[in-house]
């Protein structure tokens, strides 16, 4: 009996270890295939961003974006320097780059305005403009109606263009930089 009993451990034991080999196997094959289904998932990710990058660079922007007006003058002009550099550095089309790129620069042109910075806001305003008129050039319009277009997008209409944009995207408060900025005060005159 001792030893059909122990050939029963035996077979026991040998059950034991199959049994948990498979498991292990198991767990082995289904962790791989998470592993893989989530690789699939990232490449399924990567292939949108290649074929569609505006949407990649959109999400990148919205952050960018809500920096600028949410921020003091000083960090506003840094998120649109920053937002600029991420669409003309992206794999956007030289269309979508320049498109993307005019609300920037005219947020530039206005911030540099605002704050006093009649130089830097001057090239502000003609990178705005380029960017302007290349996206209506890309976009299928005609050398004269994009310089007629041009010439209707005075600094007043940029600046027009940029509070409206920005007071939309904030319930119409505008951006923290524009509320910190003292409004220039009129010249005392004397009755």
């Amino acid at each position: 009996m001792s030893t059909n009993s122990r050939g029963d451990k035996w077979r026991i034991a040998a059950v034991v270890v199959g049994v948990g080999s498979l498991l292990f196997s198991l767990a082995v094959f289904r962790l791989g295939y998470v592993q893989k289904k989530v690789a699939v998932g990232e490449q399924v990710k990567q292939v949108v961003a290649a074929a569609r990058p505006e949407l990649d660079v959109t999400s990148q922007l919205n952050p960018l974006t809500d920096g600028y007006l949410k921020s003091n003058p000083g960090e506003a002009r840094e998120y649109l320097v920053k937002s600029i550099r991420l669409i003309q550095e992206s794999k956007l089309t030289d269309w979508q780059i320049m498109s993307a790129s005019k609300l920037p620069y005219a947020r530039l042109y206005v911030l540099d305005k605002r704050m006093g910075n009649p130089v830097l806001a001057d090239a502000d305003l003609v990178k705005a403009k380029y960017c302007y008129v290349r996206a209506l050039e890309g976009g299928q319009n005609s050398d004269i109606e994009a310089a007629r277009a041009l010439a209707e997008m005075t600094s007043e209409a940029f600046e027009k263009m940029v509070d409206e944009f920005d007071k939309a995207r904030t319930g119409g408060e505008g951006p923290v930089y524009a509320r910190s900025i003292a409004p220039q005060a009129a010249p005392a005159t004397r009755p």
